[in-house]
């Protein structure tokens, strides 16, 4: 698991509790921050699969570029 998949774990149970009150201001303020947390949530997994994604790319990247060196190197005549 990484730091954002626990990030977005965390944050899983932000806002779910209204503690601001059964008056109209306090639901409204309640639903934004429901709102608010979801879409935090969503972009940290939405980060955390890039990442991951980027991580796998950059392995394939640096063995494609051993491989080219070994190669050239093998080329080389002494």
């Amino acid at each position: 698991m990484t730091e954002l998949d626990s990030a977005v774990s965390l944050i899983g149970s932000v806002g779910w509790v209204n503690y601001f009150g059964d008056c109209m201001e306090g639901e409204l303020f309640h639903e934004a921050l429901q709102r608010a947390v979801a879409s935090l949530r969503e972009q940290l997994s939405d980060n955390a699969d890039l990442a991951s994604q980027l991580g796998r790319l950059c392995v394939l990247a640096g063995e494609a570029i051993d491989a080219s060196d070994r190669n050239s190197a093998a080329d080389i005549v002494t």
